[in-house]
């Protein structure tokens, strides 16, 4: 079977997984290209474009331009879908608003106890060194979260992209439970580098995207091997 082949036996379910793929990244290129944003403000931006609902307008307003094969594969995703929406209705009749109030209280919370603290704590162990990924993280970035944020809608998206990371990678969080743990890991890394005349080991590193814990971290391990006596 050649390539086009295997195309036509896709479901269109991987074809919007696809997709939305690619339509993504068209549009981060052309807001690149078009525009002089900061990487969390073109993100923000992005959005607009490519959640679902954007989507289905855009959609809406190409669809008499489609070829009939384009508007088949439409009818045919519809098909699909209605199969799931009983189970949708059975699931939307029952009374969520108990357990909906209850998950925004908790977000609510989370959010003014991970401000507090990256205000009274974290911005105190904030590393003074000349590296652009660092500082635009740390004083713009999260910043930005946080005037974002809304704990009603879309609450598992990060809504900035982080330029710089925790060394420790996270995995399986996301939205304000996301930036509480990356602020918590980025506070111990700066603990740790604040033991060190971290300044002068990172002099070199003023624009490179790299964790500077990392580097400061195996330079200290290096150190105290160095004077292990053979």
């Amino acid at each position: 079977m050649n390539n086009l082949g295997k195309i036509n036996t896709m479901s269109p379910l991987t074809w919007a997984y696809i997709g939305d793929a690619v339509y993504e990244l068209y549009i981060r290129n052309k807001l690149i290209n078009e525009t002089n944003m900061k990487p969390h403000k073109l993100h923000i931006e992005c959005i607009k474009y490519v959640k679902a609902q954007a989507q289905a307008e855009i959609l809406q307003n190409i669809y008499n331009d489609l070829k009939e094969e384009e508007k088949q594969l439409l009818e045919l995703n519809k098909n699909i879908t209605k199969d799931i929406i009983p189970s949708i209705k059975e699931f939307t009749n029952k009374n969520l608003l108990p357990l909906y109030n209850i998950s925004k209280e908790y977000l609510i919370t989370l959010v003014n106890k991970t401000q507090l603290f990256y205000n009274t704590i974290f911005k105190n162990n904030i590393l003074n060194v000349d590296n652009y990924f660092y500082n635009i993280t740390i004083k713009e970035g999260i910043t930005s979260f946080f005037k974002n944020y809304n704990t009603s809608y879309e609450t598992d998206n990060h809504l900035i992209n982080l330029d710089y990371n925790p060394y420790l990678k996270i995995t399986n969080l996301y939205g304000i439970e996301y930036i509480s743990k990356v602020l918590e890991y980025l506070n111990y890394e700066n603990i740790f580098c604040s033991k060190f005349n971290y300044q002068d080991i990172l002099t070199n590193y003023k624009n490179t995207p790299i964790n500077l814990f990392e580097i400061v971290f195996k330079l200290s391990l290096c150190v105290d091997i160095s004077l292990i006596p053979i």
